[in-house]
Parts: C-alpha cells; sequence; structure tokens
C-alpha cells in the first residue's frame, strides 16, 4: 500500500501489537483505501457484507466507488478469517436486542453463494422457502 500510515489497535487484548511491517497485526491507511488488522478482517467483511444486503450499499454516483468496499476484498478476508465462536456469540447478543442476526456470521458459505454463485443444492433449497 503506498504512502501507507500505520495505526496503532488498542482494544485487542494485546492480540494486535504489530510487528511495524505492512500487513501484519495494525490497522493502515492511505489517502484511498484503509486495512483492518488481519485478526478482525473476516469480522470486518461480514460486516460490511450484511450491511450491503440490508441496506443495499451501491456505488457513490460520481466517483463510482463502491460504498461497502471492495467485494473482492471483502471475500477475500471472510475467507482468511473464519467465523469463530467469539462472532457467534456476538451475533447472538446483538440478535437479542435487534432481533435480526448476520446471516453471514450463521451461515458462511452463503458468501459465495450469493457473492459468487457457488451454491450447494442445500443453499438453493433455502433461498426458494423450503427449509429442513
Amino acid at each position: 500500500m503506498p504512502g501507507k500510515t500505520e495505526f496503532v489497535t488498542y482494544a485487542t487484548n494485546g492480540s494486535a501489537c504489530g510487528s511495524q511491517a505492512f500487513p501484519g497485526n495494525r490497522k493502515w491507511a492511505n489517502t484511498q483505501l484503509w486495512q483492518v488488522w488481519r485478526g478482525r478482517q473476516g469480522v470486518l467483511a461480514r460486516s460490511l457484507l450484511y450491511l450491503d444486503l440490508r441496506y443495499e450499499g451501491g456505488q457513490h454516483g460520481v466517483s463510482g466507488r463502491a460504498y461497502m468496499g471492495r467485494l473482492s476484498v471483502l471475500i477475500a478476508w471472510h475467507e482468511a478469517d473464519p467465523v469463530d465462536e467469539h462472532e457467534r456469540l456476538r451475533n447472538a447478543v446483538v440478535f437479542s436486542f435487534q432481533g435480526n442476526r448476520n446471516p453471514f456470521i450463521d451461515h458462511p458459505h452463503w458468501v459465495a453463494c450469493l457473492h459468487l454463485g457457488e451454491c450447494a443444492p442445500a443453499d438453493l433449497l433455502f433461498a426458494w422457502g423450503f427449509e429442513d
């Protein structure tokens, strides 16, 4: 990432103490791009994928940039940083307050189905309204 600046990540129980080498374990940004540390890339990707699905993120009318980020990057982050128990528990807590869940946490394989067309037969049955 040219012209990058490193930002320290504090609230991570010490797991994001970076090496000061890109990409490392810290956040990085330049005037056009940012990158979250590796330990949270999947979490962030699934959040943005859900927001795009729920609120139709679209693209900026002038610049043409996607509001939620580059799909290829979000998918790569999602795949590189799989859903863990902490994320599942947070999704349950959010559900207890909001009454809705992030489907990409409950069903991570739906990212490939929805965005890459790589759907298993069970995914298609669910999409058509036929549940188990």
